[in-house]
């Protein structure tokens, strides 16, 4: 599926004002008062440091999702992009520069299942289509979910620190011109299964589809869909075996 870079040709229009790119960015098309709250809630709790900080995300932040329930804790610094897309569950902890990035976002956007922990520093970002991630969900630091077209994580699924999912292709046939101007495409949507088991550094690239309870070895590259109970590793991941069977 083809996808066309429609951000950045907006982002170089010169017939649009510096005020109205920004808000595309980072709000979308709302109206101006959506957008002054955005503002405002960011920019004076955003950076508060302690207790007091997060005891005010607690209450102020929800006002700028679709949906968010109880007990979400919001930490320091987090990025927010067209947070009106995002549907976040209850006892959720985004931890403290993370990015939650939805402008690309179709369908129902970003959601966000119940118990869910985004670890530090890392980013879910709706490019084109959809993230979807399970409940009790855990996601290690400095980790990357990019949505080409449809990324889904199952309940009870860990990733280790530094994990790249998704993702897309750039096209690269012509030569005429650099690959980064040649356009984008998706080999079809990422589904990583219930409780399964990425370690650091792991990748699952555009299109793969991980079945239940798979296991995927420190620094692997999926390239290809694993079966249930899978265990996978090296580059790209090879099967080593399914667990349970000797």
């Amino acid at each position: 599926m083809e996808k066309k870079e429609k951000l950045q040709d907006k982002l170089h229009d010169e017939t649009t004002s510096a005020f109205t790119k920004y808000r595309q960015v980072v709000s979308g098309d709302t109206n101006l008062w959506c957008f002054l709250r955005y503002e405002l809630i960011v920019f004076f709790l955003g950076f508060l440091p302690g207790a007091f900080g997060l005891f005010l995300r607690k209450i102020f932040y929800p006002f700028l999702f679709r949906s968010v329930g109880r007990g979400v804790v919001f930490g320091r610094n987090i990025i927010l992009r067209h947070p009106h897309k995002v549907v976040i569950g209850d006892n959720v902890v985004i931890d403290e520069g993370c990015l939650i990035d939805a402008k690309g976002c179709t369908g129902k956007g970003i959601e966000i299942g119940n118990e869910v922990i985004i670890s530090r520093n890392s980013s879910v970002i709706g490019k084109y289509g959809s993230v979807r991630i399970g409940d009790r969900t855990n996601i290690g630091t400095n980790c990357l979910f990019g949505s080409m077209g449809h990324v889904e994580v199952g309940k009870d699924t860990l990733f280790a620190a530094n994990c790249y999912v998704g993702g897309g292709m750039y096209k690269m046939d012509r030569t005429d011109i650099p690959v980064v101007k040649q356009g984008s495409y998706t080999r079809g949507p990422v589904k990583i299964g219930d409780g399964c088991w990425l370690g650091a550094g792991a990748v699952v690239i555009d299109g793969v589809v991980l079945g239940r309870d798979v296991v995927l070895g420190a620094g692997a590259v999926a390239t290809k869909d694993l079966p249930d109970f899978a265990i996978a590793a090296g580059v790209p991941a090879r099967l080593i075996r399914i667990r349970g069977k000797i």
